[in-house]
């Protein structure tokens, strides 16, 4: 089994793991973590110390985490810009990112705007029930209340 060594919090191994986590290819590899002994390992087969770093082949390890990506999209016929998720983390300008966001915040405003009409609704209709049944019993005001307060 190849291996993948990441460093934890490197922005550069979350993009390669990012990346093939949403390619379903995490299972193809072993995740080894920032080590002494990894360090070694990779300054002396590499010359210098650098996170990500994937295995391709007995002794290669590639370093670049755009390179990793693109050799791992090629081996397994990958498109990366397919990979929604990837995209939207780090692939996209921010200028798309922020276009994203902003059309994501006007659904869930509709979405807000919604739920609060029909809990009016509701309400509308809720109370005027009460009123027609407080204008048959005496005593309904309280009803009224208990019924508010057991409303969403």
């Amino acid at each position: 089994m190849r291996r993948i060594y990441a460093k934890e919090g490197c922005p550069h191994s979350s993009k390669v793991l990012a990346f093939m986590a949403e390619a379903n290819l995490l299972h193809d590899y072993s995740l080894e973590y920032d080590t002494q002994e990894n360090r070694e390992m990779i300054k002396d087969r590499y010359g210098k110390v650098m996170f990500p770093a994937c295995e391709f082949g007995d002794e290669k390890l590639m370093i670049e985490s755009n390179d990793i990506i693109k050799a791992l999209a090629d081996e397994h016929e990958i498109d990366p810009n397919t990979l929604v998720a990837f995209q939207f983390i780090f692939g996209w300008p921010e200028s798309k990112r922020h276009t994203m966001y902003k059309t994501y915040m006007k659904v869930r405003m509709i979405q807000l705007f919604l739920n609060s009409f029909s809990r009016i609704i509701v309400l509308s209709s809720t109370f005027l029930q009460l009123i027609k049944y407080g204008t048959e019993k005496e005593g309904s005001l309280d009803q009224l209340m208990i019924h508010l307060a057991a409303l969403p």
